[in-house]
């Protein structure tokens, strides 16, 4: 069942974060979404392909256009490797374009809003604006 909170962040408005597992479901601008949803996305445009990097633009089974960036950091010192996904809704290529080239913010480095994001443990996490009357 996901947990859904809401935040009013002095730089980004009113937020609605929603926290699930791998195997949930959950609402996300108004469709149901879950990591597999994600898994079958439509790559459109590639920006950086390489091992333990990789991003691109995708659009989901909805129509929506995603700024997808993966990131693996292998450690071979014996320490935890770092896997990080997240998809941020982009409206065109254009915003995509502008994301990659760091002119537009990011949430903490996890994502342009709004965004869904997850890491090699089983969290995962959904962002999106709020109307301020549902902050309680």
């Amino acid at each position: 069942m996901p947990k859904i909170t809401y935040h009013n962040d002095k730089e980004f408005g009113y937020l609605k974060f929603t926290r699930t597992t791998r195997k949930g479901k959950f609402i996300f601008l108004g469709d149901k979404y879950s990591v597999s949803v994600f898994r079958f996305v439509k790559g459109i445009k590639t920006y950086v392909n390489d091992s333990h990097l990789f991003i691109n633009l995708v659009q989901d089974k909805y129509g929506r256009l995603f700024y997808h960036h993966w990131f693996e950091d292998m450690n071979f010192g014996g320490g935890s490797d770092f896997l990080e996904e997240s998809f941020s809704l982009v409206k065109d290529e254009t915003e995509a374009d502008l994301i990659f080239q760091g002119k537009l913010p990011m949430y903490r480095r996890l994502g342009h809003i709004p965004f869904v994001c997850w890491s090699e443990d089983d969290f995962v996490l959904a962002v999106e604006s709020a109307a301020e009357d549902t902050i309680s």
